[in-house]
């Protein structure tokens, strides 16, 4: 598990392959907290319209670093959040549409 406020550029992790999409990075990061800070919006297969995630993220562009998985589908990156005894996966169909404070 690593610290999301130390996290490289998405391009040093693998992305798997049209072939092999599972070959690609799961990016376990912990965070500061998953019940308070900013609110995000999140789309995509599995939801059922949209969800609300609140959470204090580093980096705090974190959803514009992964939004390159939507020209990458089948590959791209996949992330698990972690804080305290709280966890969220956000799979690489998952798509940021807002944000509020």
């Amino acid at each position: 598990m690593g610290d999301a406020g130390a996290l490289p550029d998405l391009s040093h992790f693998a992305l798997g392959t049209n072939e092999y999409p599972d070959r690609s990075t799961t990016l376990v990061l912990q965070i500061k907290d998953l019940t308070r800070g900013e609110v995000y919006e999140l789309r995509g297969p599995g939801i059922d319209g949209s969800a609300v995630l609140q959470a204090i993220i580093e980096p705090k562009n974190l959803f514009e670093r992964l939004a390159v998985n939507g020209s990458l589908f089948p590959r791209g990156i996949d992330v698990v959040l972690v804080a305290d005894d709280a966890i969220v996966a956000i799979p690489r169909t998952t798509r940021l549409v807002g944000r509020g404070g």
